[in-house]
Formats: structure tokens, C-alpha cells, sequence
């Protein structure tokens, strides 16, 4: 059953060669340890590549979707896999990267443009503005208005004239009643 396994890899594989070879096309093969998945780099593998010009990056390191893959994300939310050394750098990280993009190369991880790293740097900490205070007009605030204490006598006038006029209400109304009274009665 294993060797039936390793016979079709390697009819895959082959078509994979000829197929890639037929179109022009570069594969990189590497063989994932766990020092790789760890993000260890192997020092032994040559990434640069003479033909495409270097490219300067910034951004944050990410983890990626699968396990031992390293992206570079911008500013602009541009993601790009990192191939190569990345002396000592984690996620979480904010770097610097010159590299040069591999339109040739493959990978598992399936997020964003493969980069070879040729170098790599940390990026200063962004300073901090310090605030600067501005001036705004007042705004307007919602909420219940008052009526502001008026300190003359026409407020206690207008309460005279209530109460008076509450009396003579009730007056009336004893009135009417006492009549209807005394006339059905």
C-alpha cells in the first residue's frame, strides 16, 4: 500500500516537472523539518535570484494560515510570504525587508506574492504626535431648558390670581349643585 502511495507522488511529481518545464517555469522543492516549521531558517539554500530587481518592503510579521508560514503585511494590507532568513524575527515584529518577488516558486501556504528575503531590518518605533490642543467653537447642548429666577413681583401676582380664580371655580360648582338641589327636591 506505501509503495502504491509513493508511486503516484512521483507520477505527480514528474508530470508536475514536465509540465512546468513545458511552460518555462522554475519549481522550488524543499523538504519542510521541524526546524523549518519552527521558522528556523536553512542558511544552505541560495534564494537570491539575479534577474528580478530587489524590492523594499514595510511591514508587520504574521503567521499564516498554515503551520511555518511567515507573511509580511503592510500598511496597505498587501500580504507577501517571506522566503529566506529572517534573523531572528518573529510575528509581531515590525520590519524592514529588501527582497526580490519569485513569480516561479510554489507553496502550501497560498497567501499573497512569495518574496526571497535578501535582507531584513527592524523598523524605529513611530514617534507619537504629541497633541496639540485646538479651539472649537461651542456646541450646542440638547436637554431641558430652565427659567431663570426673576427677582420682581409678577410672579407672585400671576399666584394670586390662580388661587383667586381656583375659588371662585369651586364656588360656582357648590353653587350649581346646591340649585340642581334644590330643584329636583
Amino acid at each position: 500500500m506505501r509503495r502504491k502511495r509513493i508511486a503516484a507522488g512521483m507520477l505527480v511529481l514528474a508530470v508536475l516537472m514536465v509540465a512546468s518545464a513545458a511552460i518555462g517555469l522554475t519549481l522550488f522543492f524543499g523538504k519542510q523539518t521541524a526546524a523549518s516549521a519552527a521558522g528556523v531558517p536553512n542558511k544552505d539554500v541560495q534564494l537570491a535570484s539575479p534577474l528580478q530587481p530587489l524590492i523594499y518592503l514595510e511591514g508587520r510579521i504574521e503567521q499564516g494560515v498554515e503551520c511555518g508560514c511567515r507573511f509580511l503585511v503592510t500598511v496597505d494590507s498587501k500580504w507577501y510570504e517571506l522566503w529566506g532568513d529572517l534573523e531572528g524575527f518573529t510575528c509581531g515584529d515590525e520590519v524592514a525587508v529588501w527582497a526580490t518577488v519569485c513569480s516561479d516558486c510554489f507553496s502550501i501556504c497560498m497567501q499573497g506574492r512569495i518574496v526571497l528575503v535578501q535582507d531584513i531590518a527592524a523598523l524605529p518605533p513611530t514617534p507619537t504626535p504629541t497633541p496639540v490642543p485646538t479651539l472649537t467653537a461651542a456646541s450646542p447642548v440638547g436637554g431641558i431648558a430652565q427659567l431663570p429666577d426673576v427677582s420682581d413681583s409678577s410672579g407672585r401676582n400671576y399666584i394670586h390670581l390662580s388661587g383667586l380664580a381656583a375659588a371662585a371655580l369651586v364656588a360656582l360648582t357648590a353653587g350649581a349643585w346646591y340649585a340642581r338641589r334644590r330643584r329636583l327636591g
